[in-house]
């Protein structure tokens, strides 16, 4: 959990780690109706590189029956591993153009890009805090 204040406001950043077998419609369920989602892959694994369609799709399902857009960043971890590197800087290029996300280059182990995704996050959470007439809104974050 990370929590921030935003124009005077408290916003909070949970992250839950959702595996492909989890049912996203939980989350309209408990009410934890995120305001920005990072999808994590690994470079070095292919198959997790695969499945972002399939995260995307659940998370636009979550986002259409809720009336609401969840900005989706993507985050291209294991860039220490760069030797056992199996997912193409160009295969993320064409996968950036293709959808309108913001992908990052993470290593959660060096934590090179960790700041950035969650700037990036909280800067997504302020836009959306500003367009809100909610006073009380409540911004949260999920990781895939």
């Amino acid at each position: 959990m990370y929590s921030t204040t935003i124009n005077d406001h408290e916003c909070v950043i949970t992250f839950f780690n959702i595996s492909p077998t989890s049912d996203l419609s939980e989350l309209r369920i408990s009410r934890l109706i995120p305001t920005a989602c990072f999808i994590l892959f690994s470079i070095c694994d292919q198959r997790s590189f695969e499945k972002i369609k399939y995260f995307q799709d659940s998370i636009d399902l979550v986002s259409a029956t809720e009336s609401t857009s969840i900005p989706i960043i993507i985050l291209a971890n294991k860039t220490d591993f760069e030797q056992d590197r199996v997912v193409t800087k160009q295969s993320i290029e064409k996968l950036k153009s293709n959808f309108d996300h913001i992908i990052i280059e993470t290593s959660v182990k060096t934590s090179q890009g960790i700041h950035e995704a969650l700037e990036t996050a909280i800067k997504l959470l302020q836009t959306d805090f500003v367009g809100s007439k909610k006073s009380k809104h409540s911004h949260k974050c999920i990781i895939i």
